[in-house]
């Protein structure tokens, strides 16, 4: 039986601590008495007079910078969407691809005639 979980303990520790690091930060934070609307009133920007959605973009950016962040996730999502079906077809061809290397084929055992500890890393 190998000791899996001695190796994870300082991952979870860490992340644990970097939770309470920032869950600390973000309750010292708070104001008492302000209440800050969430999300953000689309009136608070002012940018009505700005006709182009290029420059209603811009404007909230230089406003709070978090929309540019907000703004690329949202288009990574949209992409992501409209990819899924090539992502797929990648992965099952670089699995294919990988599979006589995995399963101990000819392949495999062509290239890692040499080193046996090699061979054993590729099939395990």
């Amino acid at each position: 039986m190998r000791p899996d979980w001695k190796r994870r303990i300082p991952g979870a520790l860490i992340l644990f601590l970097l939770l309470g690091v920032c869950s600390s930060s973000v309750w010292a934070s708070g104001s008492a008495g302000v209440q800050r609307p969430f999300p953000t009133a689309l009136d608070s920007y002012q940018d009505s007079g700005l006709e182009r959605i290029n420059a209603q973009l811009l404007h909230r950016i230089r406003l709070k910078p978090f929309n540019l962040v907000a703004t690329l996730i949202f288009l990574c999502a949209i992409v992501h969407t409209f990819m899924a079906s090539k992502f797929m077809a990648m992965s099952h061809a670089r699995g294919q691809a990988h599979q006589p290397l995995s399963s101990g084929g000819l392949a495999c055992r062509r290239r890692c005639s040499a080193s046996p500890q090699r061979h054993r890393r590729i099939r395990h």
